[in-house]
């Protein structure tokens, strides 16, 4: 194997194991609030999105039951947010309303609490799998999961709105910062990795 292979074949590796473990580290903290809070707990989201609302809620629903290495400060969280396309383009993604928390597991999240008019989908964790690299490409360092409030309570769960796999993957290689109703590519991408069993898949469209 070339050096350049086995470095993607570590990328990759490196992807998969901390991408399934922040989502059983993320699924498990929801159980536990939800056994102390409640049963589809109803936080206040009031309207909009801001990083002040994202921070209390976090830090009441769910920063109880997870080991935070460290909390970032205001301008570190925008930084860290900032994501692009590809490894090539100068398109990029920030924004200045989430809470970012850096796990035990080496993987840094961006929480967001958004409006209590959303049907669903009112709080969204982007995952960076690599929090200290430069140039973070969506879908390659950086992945999406949402809460959902199910018939049984909250849980965990990803952008399963496409069903076809092909059009998931052309969701997934997709550019823009928003497709698919206006989600970003991070979203489809982690949907992708899941229904691949946590695996990255042949067809998935982001090269290592």
């Amino acid at each position: 194997m070339t050096i350049p292979n086995l470095i993607a074949k570590n990328q990759k590796r490196l992807v998969e194991t901390r991408l399934k473990s922040t989502y059983s580290i993320l699924s498990n903290a929801v159980r536990l609030s939800e056994e102390e809070n409640g049963s589809g707990f109803s936080p206040d989201f009031g309207s909009g999105w801001n990083k002040e609302k994202s921070k209390r809620i976090f830090e009441q629903y769910f920063r109880p039951y997870l080991k935070i290495n460290f909390q970032y400060s205001d301008a570190e969280c925008v930084k860290l947010s900032e994501s692009y396309s590809s490894s090539a383009t100068s398109q990029k993604y920030t924004d200045s309303n989430g809470a970012c928390y850096a796990l035990m597991n080496g993987v840094s999240i961006i929480f967001f609490a958004g409006n209590n008019f959303d049907s669903n989908n009112k709080m969204i964790v982007r995952a960076v799998i690599n929090p200290t690299k430069k140039r973070k490409v969506e879908g390659k360092d950086v992945f999406s999961l949402v809460y959902v409030n199910g018939e049984n309570g909250y849980y965990l769960g990803t952008y399963d709105l496409v069903s076809d796999k092909s059009t998931l993957v052309k969701y997934c290689d997709n550019e823009s910062s928003r497709v698919g109703g206006g989600w970003t590519r991070a979203g489809f991408c982690t949907e992708l990795i899941k229904r691949s069993g946590w695996i990255i898949p042949p067809n998935y469209p982001i090269k290592f």
